[in-house]
């Protein structure tokens, strides 16, 4: 039994030094590298809708009078027609297109003239064809699907179809979806700061009472939630121990949860070719039973109490201290 329990906590003490390495390692690493790589999408994303605007369509106005009919019997024959009020028409013109070194201000032999280049060859690598509203074009093939790509400070991709008319829409259409993209990419790095502060407040944060029996609840269902034998060999129901308890468990905490489960044949392991940690019982043992709790005294709720006010802050420092003791 000496061995197993030596054996149980060499376990638990690599598993919660693998756990905890793992989110310094993401504070240390992952976040800095993520939240840099977001905050450049963003600055890339403003830095292409500033060139979009800077390169709009133009506005087409034009003024139509409609001709008014005088009455006859106090008009002259020359004045009979007249010419009414102006009516202003708007609508949105060409910014014109360079494909192949040829400027197209026409919009239907753009839509043309950018398919025949779109079309052109089945290279698996960017090929220059031409200039659009500040983005320079490219045609690539990629995982067997063509592709229009432009790039300003950022990359925007569609394919096109077969219609000229169509493909200049849809490249708009890529271009004003930019405003999309920075929402959800700011989004992304409000989440991405949310998890970094989530991440440091777990780091060394010790468990609860409530905590650890959460976990042997958990662990117990799992057992008799499994419908036959469950560990690689068919000997044993398993349950794999979470990853967030092994993080902040200290020996002492994986001593009340080990008490808590009402199994005689309980034991705590990794297994081969699987990450983590599981507690497995016999085939043959009753899965069906209740968790042992035991109400704890009133001077070891204050003493509690006092080791989770006094917890160190600094999770580093303290880890191979804690899991020693």
């Amino acid at each position: 039994e000496l061995d197993v329990d030596v054996s149980k906590l060499k376990i638990m003490k690599s598993a919660h030094q693998s756990q905890q390495f793992q989110m310094e390692d993401n504070l240390l690493k992952y976040f800095p590298e993520q939240i840099a790589q977001h905050q450049g999408f963003i600055k890339g994303l403003e830095a292409d809708m500033k060139t979009l605007a800077e390169h709009p369509h133009p506005r087409v106005v034009k003024e139509k009078r409609k001709p008014v009919k005088a009455e006859a019997s106090s008009t002259p024959p020359a004045q009979a027609e007249t010419e009414g009020p102006a009516a202003t028409e708007i609508s949105q013109g060409f910014a014109g297109m360079v494909v192949q070194g040829d400027t197209f201000t026409d919009k239907e032999e753009a839509g043309k003239a950018l398919l025949a280049a779109y079309m052109a060859g089945d290279v698996a690598e960017l090929v220059e064809i031409g200039s659009y509203r500040g983005f320079t074009m490219f045609t690539e093939v990629r995982c067997f699907q063509r592709e229009l790509v432009l790039k300003g400070a950022m990359t925007h991709r569609t394919p096109l179809g077969l219609d000229p008319a169509g493909a200049l829409v849809r490249v708009d259409h890529t271009l004003d979806k930019m405003s999309e993209r920075l929402v959800a990419v700011r989004t992304q790095l409000e989440n991405l700061f949310d998890q970094r502060e989530a991440a440091r407040a777990e780091v060394g944060k010790p468990l609860k009472a409530a905590d650890i029996k959460a976990e042997a609840e958990h662990i117990l269902k799992r057992i008799q939630g499994a419908q036959e034998p469950n560990s690689p060999n068919g000997t044993h129901y398993m349950a794999q121990v979470s990853p967030d308890f092994l993080a902040r468990a200290k020996t002492r905490d994986t001593d009340r949860l080990m008490s808590m489960l009402p199994f005689q044949s309980l034991s705590l392991s990794g297994l081969e070719g699987r990450g983590g940690v599981y507690a497995l019982i016999s085939r043959d043992e009753n899965r069906f039973q209740k968790l042992v709790l035991r109400k704890s005294s009133v001077k070891k709720k204050l003493q509690e109490k006092a080791e989770e006010t006094s917890a160190g802050p600094a999770p580093g420092k303290s880890k191979s201290k804690d899991q020693e003791r």
